[in-house]
């Protein structure tokens, strides 16, 4: 199986917020649209990062409510692992593995 084939089942579409958003604007997206990470994106297209729930939980853990007025670009992950269509899910699950990521 391929990164392609899950593409084919869940769809391609990728939710992305621009890194000057808030915590909370950035809680409010991942709820509403059920969601575990968004990319981070100021033009749509070119990835500058990326925000999980985890992070966000972990923020609001040190910084308590004041933290969902920071901005995404305090929490987020700016070296993000990409993929290609044509890669095999086995060594997605290798590679995921080894660096320990979720997204």
């Amino acid at each position: 199986m391929r990164v392609s084939d899950i593409l084919r089942q869940k769809g391609a579409e990728v939710a992305t917020i621009d890194a000057d958003c808030s915590i909370a604007e950035a809680a409010e997206v991942l709820s509403v649209r059920n969601l575990g990470a968004l990319v981070i994106a100021a033009d749509g297209t070119h990835i500058d990062g990326i925000i999980s729930e985890r992070d966000v939980v972990r923020h609001l853990a040190e910084h308590g409510p004041e933290g969902l007025t920071s901005t995404v670009a305090v929490v987020m992950t700016t070296e993000v692992l990409t993929c290609r269509r044509s890669d095999p899910i086995d060594h997605l699950m290798a590679v995921m593995t080894d660096r320990r990521v979720r997204h």
